[in-house]
């Protein structure tokens, strides 16, 4: 949804603030909650949609106004400028440019950059993208690391939590938040938030990176599955519990 498009579905101006945004949000969300017409099915389904449609803007706007305070005048107006004239999906046949925009892109303006992404395509392109990183935060960590184990673990890892992250996030925002989407969807969005792991290696922070990542994919998914950030960062608390607990034991078993 286009930045325009978002202040016009709030009712705000340009020059608004972000306490201004959230009032603009909380009288939207009185009049459209869905909870308002639990007596007629038809209405109920287009609050739903009009709400999906509120989320959406509230989300953008946000993220807007903050990075709009992050960032200089001419700092935003080129990210804003890059993010809306290149294409979004990596593009393989032209690999490094491709490569080096589209993670610069999903690292300093995931907002901008999931809400133009494509959902649907293959998983080709994401999937080659996702590749590149783990076998870039693979080779670094292999400079640092002996322990033959410790490599393995960050492959596999890597490798497969975008894979099983997709599906069980697809699961809980189409089932628990009635959400409407596909798992080349979620895949895109976690296999895009995969750029984290180039800086994942780094001692200190690479814990820090790896929330960054989390909150990455709670934009991607609510940009791209129209839901709320809270409800977004809910599916992945649950995400990585079920992830722990059932591919941990795994894990452990193919480590030894």
């Amino acid at each position: 949804m286009e930045i325009e498009r978002c202040f016009e579905v709030l009712g705000i101006d340009h020059g608004a603030s972000i306490d201004d945004v959230k009032q603009a949000y909380r009288d939207m969300a009185n009049i459209w909650h869905p909870d308002r017409f639990s007596n007629n099915p038809r209405l109920r389904q287009k609050a739903e949609e009009k709400m999906r449609e509120i989320n959406t803007a509230y989300e953008t706007v946000e993220s807007f106004l903050s990075s709009k305070q992050a960032l200089s005048p001419a700092q935003e107006q080129a990210a804003r400028t890059e993010a809306r004239t290149e294409p979004t999906d990596f593009a393989p046949d032209n690999f490094l440019s491709s490569f080096f925009r589209t993670a610069k892109a999903v690292l300093l303006v995931p907002g901008l950059f999931y809400e133009r992404m494509k959902t649907n395509g293959g998983l080709r392109n994401p999937f080659v993208f996702l590749i590149s990183c783990v076998l870039v935060h693979t080779l670094i960590v292999s400079l640092f690391a002996r322990n033959q184990a410790i490599i393995a673990f960050h492959v596999i890892n890597e490798f497969l939590f975008p894979f099983a992250a997709a599906g069980i996030l697809f699961f809980i925002v189409t089932r628990l938040f009635k959400a409407s989407g596909t798992y080349e969807v979620a895949f895109r969005v976690n296999a895009y938030a995969a750029a984290t792991a180039l800086f994942s290696w780094i001692p200190l922070i690479g814990l820090f990176v790896q929330f960054y990542r989390f909150y990455l994919i709670a934009v991607g998914l609510s940009r791209a599955f129209s839901i709320r950030g809270s409800q977004a960062l809910l599916a992945i608390v649950i995400t990585v519990i079920i992830y722990i607990f059932a591919l941990g034991p795994i894990m452990t078993q193919i480590l030894g």
